[in-house]
């Protein structure tokens, strides 16, 4: 899940498909049928545009996204936002006009 905020805020929720009690840290919570995300990421963006944006890692509970990482945002044709941190793929985020198929569930 992604959350961006008007102050540039934006928080970035993930699953690590680690079983907290039986993985390393961070770990999904795992709750009777429910799961609770164990990655979380808090960045700041300092410049957008209305397909981009650029900004830094300033929490983050995964060693492998360090504090200071850039960030970058880019919107593609398909309606998604494509995550880059430190120019490496993290995510992609598809919106409500996204293809069919196009993301996963």
């Amino acid at each position: 899940m992604l959350e961006v905020h008007d102050d540039g805020a934006a928080m970035i929720s993930y699953r690590t498909y680690r079983v907290c009690g039986q993985d390393p840290s961070p770990c999904d919570q795992l709750t009777g049928n429910s799961i609770t995300d164990g990655g979380h990421i808090t960045l700041q963006l300092d410049s957008a545009s209305e397909t981009d944006a650029e900004g830094s890692i300033v929490s983050s509970a995964d060693p492998a996204y360090p504090v200071g990482a850039r960030v970058f945002l880019a919107l593609d044709s398909n309606d998604a936002l494509n995550v880059q941190i430190d120019e490496t793929l993290f995510a992609i985020f598809c919106g409500e006009s996204s293809p069919v198929g196009f993301c996963g569930a």
